[in-house]
C-alpha cells in the first residue's frame, strides 16, 4: 500500500452497507482501498465476511482495516458525545464491548489485523474515577483483539495529542495505535492537527482524511465540516508529513455532513490526487 493508492471509509458512500460501497469504491471512484465501518447491530448481524472479501477480490480492493461505532451515541453537543460516547456508560459497556468483539471476528475472517473505533472521550482528570474506568475498559477491549492477534486504532481528535499519549501510555498495551484523523481536532477544538500529528507520529497506524472549519468556541462548540482542502486542517501540510512519515500508510477520505456525495467524494478524491501525483 503506499499514498499513491487512495482509499475510503465506507460509511462515506454508504452507512448500512459495507458490500456496496465496497462495489461503489471501485467503479463508480476507483479507490483501491477501502475501511469498512459498522454502525448498527443490524450490519453487524447482516454481514458476511465470506461475501465481502468475495467482493473485495472482484473489485481490486483492499480491506485494510474495520471499524466499529455504536448505537446510541449522541452527538447532539460536545458534551453529550463526551457523556455517551465509546465505552464509558456503564449501561451500555456490555453491549459495546461485544459489538466490538463481533467486529474484531468478522475482520479476523477478512484478513484484516487492525479495528478502530473511538473509545470515547479521555476525561481531563487523569485521577478521576472516570478516567481510571475508561483505562480499565479500554484494555479489556485491547486484551480482547490481542486474542485474536489484531491491534486496537484509536481515533483521534476528542482530546489533544499529548493527552492522548499519555493515555494510551497508561493504559500500557502494545497492540494499540493511533487512527489519525485531522478533521477531528479541528472541529472539536482539541489541537491543532499538524502539531498533533508531530506528537503521535510512532504510534500512527491508521488515517482518515477529513477537513473541518473551527468553532467559534473551539472545544465548546462543534466546528462545521468543510471541503477537503477548503477547512482549517491544513490537509496539504498533514498529506506531506504523512509522505515522509510513512508512506506506507493508504490515505482513506471520510467526507461527512454535505459533502458525504458523490461530488464530495469526487472532488476530494481530486483533492488529494493533486497534492500526491
Amino acid at each position: 500500500m503506499t499514498l499513491l493508492d487512495l482509499g475510503i471509509c465506507s460509511w462515506s458512500i454508504d452507512r448500512h452497507d459495507p458490500l456496496s460501497a465496497i462495489k461503489l469504491a471501485s467503479d463508480q471512484y476507483g479507490f483501491s482501498h477501502i475501511q469498512l465501518g459498522f454502525f448498527s447491530q443490524e450490519t453487524i448481524n447482516e454481514a458476511n465476511g465470506s461475501t465481502l472479501v468475495a467482493a473485495a477480490n472482484e473489485h481490486q480492493v483492499t480491506i485494510v482495516s474495520t471499524f466499529a461505532a455504536f448505537e446510541r451515541e449522541d452527538y447532539t453537543s460536545i458534551k453529550t458525545i463526551a457523556q455517551t460516547g465509546g465505552y464509558m456508560l456503564d449501561a451500555e459497556f456490555g453491549q459495546r464491548k461485544d459489538a466490538t468483539c463481533r467486529v474484531a471476528d468478522l475482520s479476523a475472517s477478512l484478513g484484516c489485523s487492525f479495528v478502530a473505533t473511538h473509545i470515547g472521550t479521555v476525561p481531563s482528570d487523569a485521577q478521576s474515577t472516570d478516567y481510571n474506568k475508561l483505562v480499565e475498559r479500554t484494555g479489556q477491549i485491547a486484551d480482547e483483539l490481542l486474542r485474536r492477534g489484531q491491534t486496537l486504532l484509536v481515533e483521534t481528535g476528542r482530546e489533544s495529542a499529548q493527552a492522548l499519549c499519555e493515555f494510551l501510555d497508561i493504559v500500557g498495551r502494545d497492540n494499540m495505535a493511533i487512527n489519525f484523523d485531522p478533521g477531528n481536532f479541528v472541529v472539536y477544538g482539541s489541537d491543532d492537527p499538524v502539531r498533533a500529528l508531530a506528537s503521535l507520529r510512532g504510534r500512527v497506524k491508521g488515517v482518515h482524511i477529513k477537513d473541518g472549519f473551527a468553532a467559534d468556541k473551539p472545544g465548546q462548540t462543534f466546528g462545521k465540516p468543510a471541503s477537503l482542502g477548503m477547512g482549517d486542517a491544513s490537509i496539504a501540510r498533514i498529506v506531506n508529513k504523512l509522505r515522509l512519515m510513512n508512506p506506507a500508510l493508504p490515505l482513506l477520505i471520510e467526507c461527512s455532513g454535505s459533502h458525504s456525495n458523490p461530488s464530495g467524494i469526487t472532488d476530494a478524491a481530486n483533492f488529494l490526487r493533486s497534492l500526491i501525483e
